[in-house]
């Protein structure tokens, strides 16, 4: 029988022949579009895990569900060297309000806290900042920090009493209302006293001499010197609610903070940064930036 190859060199009867016979299938591509379809799809959801952890780890807030009343939960940077960004919405993306630094603290709201559902963001009070919307998740404006950049304490506010000065807890509770008032610094300068507005601009010595004076105490001038030689002195380890902080800075006296408990202290700081939550009113770890205990007085104010 004659036969001719044909282009590819096959033989064209040997083909028809093996076709006819059935020993020989037409190729079947399904499998190879299927295992491209597969490859795209674990390369779609790989993404999408992805995107999920760069949130950071989720962690369970019911504890932190307190009532505001009672309670302060405090989220602070207790690292040092480190920063944490505070953000307009709970998500990485959002808009970059703040930057926290080894010390500063915000208040936690509660009233942003759902039982039982994880999260990665912490809801925080931006209490420079009016809430014009809903009133059900408190006065003011809320933002977001990392769960994994920070800390978390809670301030029982039954316990900011101090058998040894009945004025503590009300002059804490005092300053508290004024969180996220700006700073200023204090003094007369062409003939204007500085540093006296609790809502407008306050020093240090003035808002710690207001919120005692509110409370029913009468107090020195508003000179850091003058509030100390008031003050009975106190080692740190006998450190209560309302004991003055007195820092120094270089040997001379730099800054002034009540004490509130648990590591924390409310005050009226300009170091770094006059507004909230660097500066202004706000309250800090007792140990914060580059300020600490280890070059601190402690006073009592005498009742």
């Amino acid at each position: 029988m004659g036969y001719k190859r044909t282009k590819n060199g096959i033989c064209a009867a040997v083909l028809a022949f093996a076709l006819a016979a059935g020993s020989m299938a037409p190729l079947q591509p399904v499998q190879v579009q299927a295992k491209t379809s597969t490859a795209k799809k674990t390369k779609k959801t790989t993404k999408k895990k992805t995107a999920k952890k760069s949130d950071g780890s989720k962690i369970l807030l019911d504890r932190y569900k307190k009532e505001e009343s009672r309670y302060l939960v405090m989220a602070y940077v207790g690292t040092k060297g480190k920063r944490v960004s505070v953000r307009s919405t709970a998500s990485s993306k959002g808009k970059k309000l703040h930057s926290l630094q080894y010390g500063d603290a915000m208040v936690v709201n509660p009233n942003r806290i759902r039982k039982g559902k994880k999260t990665a963001w912490v809801p925080v009070y931006l209490h420079h900042k009016k809430n014009t919307g809903n009133k059900k998740y408190g006065m003011w404006k809320t933002a977001y920090i990392k769960a994994t950049d920070i800390r978390l304490s809670v301030l029982d506010m039954t316990k900011m009493v101090n058998k040894y000065n009945k004025y503590s807890a009300k002059a804490i509770r005092y300053g508290l209302k004024y969180l996220g008032a700006y700073h200023e610094n204090g003094g007369i300068r062409n003939g204007v006293q500085y540093g006296t507005n609790m809502r407008g601009g306050v020093a240090c010595s003035y808002f710690v001499n207001r919120c005692y004076r509110a409370a029913g105490k009468s107090m020195p001038p508003s000179f850091m010197s003058a509030i100390l030689a008031a003050c009975k002195r106190v080692r740190q380890s006998e450190m209560r609610p309302g004991d003055i902080i007195f820092y120094y800075d270089g040997g001379t006296l730099g800054h002034v903070a009540i004490y509130m408990g648990n590591g924390f202290m409310i005050s009226a700081s300009g170091h770094y940064g006059q507004h909230y939550p660097n500066g202004g009113i706000c309250i800090k770890r007792v140990n914060y930036g580059s300020r600490g205990l280890f070059n601190a007085k402690i006073g009592r104010v005498k009742t």
